[in-house]
């Protein structure tokens, strides 16, 4: 499983985003680059519920990893495994600075629901 937080995320937004893993009994690993930091977890024994950490200040995105495609399965194909993402938008990168600034966007998505940039 991994985060990435916001290009502009402080140091303490990574250090509270580590902290809350840590207190779910999990490991966190930083990962800073040159553009983001983004922080892998490891320890988990299954499913993680990953709602506590999407809202938190500095977090975009959360990769969920490889999961049975349901739209494969329904139409007979098997079971297709795809990436999963969840990305969070603040409400302002949405509705501009006028916005209220608690409201918060989360989308999910399967990898082959996504275009390239």
């Amino acid at each position: 499983m991994l985060i990435v937080m916001q290009s502009h995320a402080s140091e303490a937004e990574v250090r509270a985003v580590c902290d809350r893993i840590e207190s779910l009994g999990l490991k966190a690993h930083p990962i800073p680059g040159a553009g983001r930091t983004a922080i892998g977890i490891t320890g988990n024994d299954g499913a993680i519920d990953l709602g506590v950490l999407e809202s938190m200040p500095g977090v975009i995105e959360c990769i969920r990893g490889c999961h049975v495609f349901p739209d494969a399965v329904v139409a007979g194909r098997g079971e297709e495994p795809h990436w999963l993402y969840t990305v969070v938008f603040d409400g302002r990168e949405l509705w501009g600075e006028a916005s209220d600034p608690t409201l918060k966007v989360s989308v999910e998505a399967w990898e082959p629901y996504l275009d390239p940039a």
